[in-house]
């Protein structure tokens, strides 16, 4: 069998875009987010077994939301389609039936439909938006109760495509933000003015349409944490909890991240981290987890703008947004529209100069509470004080660290701060070195265990990461320390006790998209495939922006022979990342199907992304050697040998070419040394390119080499 997987077993995660080095932490490892997991709106896992896949009785009520479609709600409210599912709630288009109008209906999953706090959220959504009128704002219309008494909203049916999906195509034109912007102020401006705060403020919150005209249609979507600022304490608390923290952290104000009281100026932050991210094609603060970047919210200052080619007046426009201070922002969305208007009429903003240095770091006190609860449309956050300080021990920099030790070589943070910094540039050899001997100095401090575990996997070292795991899990006696430990042992290919770990991990935190998606890594080692596709298909539903998730599914369906949904799943892999592993199975697919220029074309640009692959210049030399071209299949050969020179393989593809190109003497040696190699080539398990022996080419079979 044709041997055309690329590289080895799988044993660690692939990252996406913006994924920082890994640091599991104490039992808050599901922060560990990336910049499009963060983004999204995260399911909290409710709807799973304790194992992170879906009972049959929840799916059996997921089927149930779709047995609304083509009914009637309210007499009036015909369903046609699906538009979104998330973990709370089931978006669909619908059609008013009298005003002959799209409207875009959201239903409560059966699931939380008794939820108390699920329903009030829900209300909560209907009471903030009904009371708002606004071209630039999705209104409700009505909310009620379906015949299986499931609550709805019915909203304004919102064109085009979301920002966040613009922003994905590259920075935006300074015209056209200045445009979108306005718009949303406008419409912010209206909610404030009724006292509706949004608190989610993010580019997948607002929808923008492109009419025929070349004219722009905005409205922010949405406000399901959106609140009134006069709502009494008493109905507040019915929904919240002390402590708790709405918002999704790449775009959170400081005050957001304290969990203090906020007004309009919260979201003029929010906005202007937005508009840093159109202008510029990346969020200003993206930290290695979600504390992690609400510790930059909090500490750092913004990035500036304008040395990423952002004018000087929207990057005054996003230094005035981004202060700190609520007091030394925008004080009203009218004043930010006001200095945006200014700039569409080609005219300068006062000049804005943020003070530098930033202020001191902020004192957290004892007793803060934030757990990280990740749930669509809002993030809630408790965490300890020694959490938090943990992030923030003061040296910012190796040089720092360097001058700390050279005046206390017993100092604790300098050796801790300046391992984390070494992995954070790769240097994991040096970074295990300075975590040796912060343990050395304090061997209670199970952050430290956990950090030289993760640099072990980065080396390589699976007992030592192994062993630092059972040290942390011990000292903290939960299972924060399973993770590292799952991934150690998917490096030693031990898959039971990595599926194991995984199993444990996702009982107690079932939404973590990470370990979904390892687990179903572990399960495809194990050819466990239907429960692989399971489980990936739940990472996926966790965050449906990651490539990686679509690609390793895709790599499973291949496995199973379903072509048509490995090749659906490459493509929106390689439309969210241009994912190479999407390219490479994307040309299996293609090679499969005989489509093979589409599959010389995906395998050139697999190779654009990891030049001189061994298993593309396998691929290459099928598609070379099935469409004649002989001579260009040799080099491929060639290229393929040096990497892998005792591919026995290999050498049976180079000896039918050279049979083909009349050099027998030359094709009797590559069939020699192919039948000495033979014994020890090893192969993995892909399938091969056609469903039957009689099927495969005559490449695959060694009784077709020349005698």
């Amino acid at each position: 069998m044709l041997g055309l997987e690329e590289g080895a077993p799988v044993k660690e995660h692939q990252k996406g875009d913006y994924k920082e080095p890994e640091l599991k932490e104490a039992e808050f490892k599901q922060d560990q987010l990336t910049h499009d997991q963060l983004k999204q709106d995260q399911p909290t896992g409710s709807l799973t077994d304790g194992t992170g896949d879906l009972t049959a009785a929840q799916s059996a009520a997921l089927q149930d939301c779709q047995k609304l479609l083509g009914t009637i709600l309210g007499d009036k409210i015909q369903i046609e389609s699906l538009i979104g599912q998330g973990g709370m709630s089931v978006v669909y288009q619908g059609r008013h039936l009298v005003l002959d109008r799209k409207m875009a209906v959201k239903v409560l999953l059966p699931t939380l439909g008794m939820n108390a706090k699920a329903v009030l959220r829900l209300q909560q959504e209907a009471k903030a938006a009904y009371s708002l009128s606004h071209e630039n704002l999705a209104s409700v219309h009505d909310v009620a109760l379906t015949s299986e008494g499931l609550p709805y909203l019915v909203m304004d049916f919102a064109e085009g495509e979301t920002l966040a999906e613009m922003i994905k195509r590259g920075p935006m034109a300074p015209d056209l933000a200045i445009e979108i912007f306005s718009q949303i102020c406008a419409g912010l401006r209206a909610a404030h003015n009724q006292s509706v705060i949004h608190r989610d403020i993010k580019p997948g919150n607002i929808m923008v349409e492109i009419l025929a005209d070349g004219k722009v249609k905005v409205k922010v979507v949405d406000f399901g944490i959106a609140k009134k600022v006069t709502e009494n304490a008493d109905e507040i608390q019915k929904l919240t909890q002390t402590g708790e923290v709405f918002g999704t952290p790449l775009y959170m104000s400081p005050e957001q991240c304290r969990g203090d009281k906020l007004d309009e100026r919260s979201d003029v932050y929010a906005l202007g981290c937005v508009l840093f991210e159109a202008l510029t094609g990346a969020p200003p603060f993206v930290g290695q987890s979600s504390i992690a970047t609400i510790m930059m919210h909090l500490n750092k200052e913004t990035p500036a703008p304008e040395k990423l080619a952002v004018p000087r007046g929207l990057a005054s426009v996003i230094y005035k947004c981004m202060e700190k201070d609520p007091n030394k922002r925008y004080q009203s969305m009218n004043s930010l529209y006001n200095d945006l208007q200014l700039l569409k009429e080609g005219e300068q903003p006062v000049k804005y100069n943020p003070k530098r240095p930033m202020p001191k770091l902020l004192k957290i006190g004892l007793g803060l509470l934030c757990t990280a609860v990740i749930a669509t449309g809002y993030y809630a956050y408790q965490m300890t004080t020694a959490y938090v300080q943990n992030y923030s021990l003061g040296y910012q920099t190796i040089e720092e660290c360097n001058d700390k030790l050279s005046r206390n070589h017993d100092d604790f943070k300098g050796y801790y701060c300046r391992g984390r910094l070494f992995y954070a540039r790769g240097e994991y050899t040096k970074a295990v070195a300075d975590f040796t001997d912060a343990i050395r100095l304090r061997k209670d401090h199970a952050f430290t265990y956990a950090q030289r575990a993760a640099t072990y996997n980065k080396l390589g070292k699976y007992d030592q990461a192994i062993a630092d795991c059972d040290v942390q899990i011990g000292l903290e006696r939960n299972v924060a320390g399973l993770h590292n430990r799952a991934e150690a042992y998917m490096g030693k290919r031990d898959w039971p006790n990595a599926l194991k770990d995984a199993d444990e991990f996702l009982a107690k935190y079932p939404g973590d998209f990470d370990m979904t998606l390892l687990r179903a890594k572990v399960l495809y080692q194990l050819d466990r495939l239907d429960d692989a596709d399971t489980a990936c298909t739940r990472a996926i539903s966790l965050s449906n922006q990651n490539a990686d998730a679509y690609s390793f599914r895709a790599r499973i369906n291949f496995r199973r022979h379903l072509m048509e949904k490995a090749l659906a799943d490459c493509n929106e892999a390689i439309r969210l990342n241009r994912d190479a592993n999407s390219y490479y199975f994307r040309s299996l697919i293609f090679a499969n199907q005989k489509n093979y220029e589409a599959a010389m074309s995906d395998i050139e640009a697999f190779l654009d992304l990891k030049p001189n692959n061994a298993s593309a210049s396998k691929v290459k030399t099928y598609i070379l050697y099935e469409t004649g071209k002989y001579e260009k299949a040799l080099e491929a050969c060639n290229i393929w040998l040096q990497s892998e020179p005792k591919s026995a393989k290999a050498y049976l593809y180079r000896a039918n070419i050279y049979k083909h190109l009349q050099k027998l003497g030359a094709a009797q040696a590559d069939k020699a040394e192919y039948e000495r190699l033979k014994k020890w080539d090893q192969h993995t398990t892909e399938p091969p390119l056609q469903d039957s022996p009689e099927a495969r080419p005559a490449l695959e079979r060694d009784d077709a080499i020349l005698h």
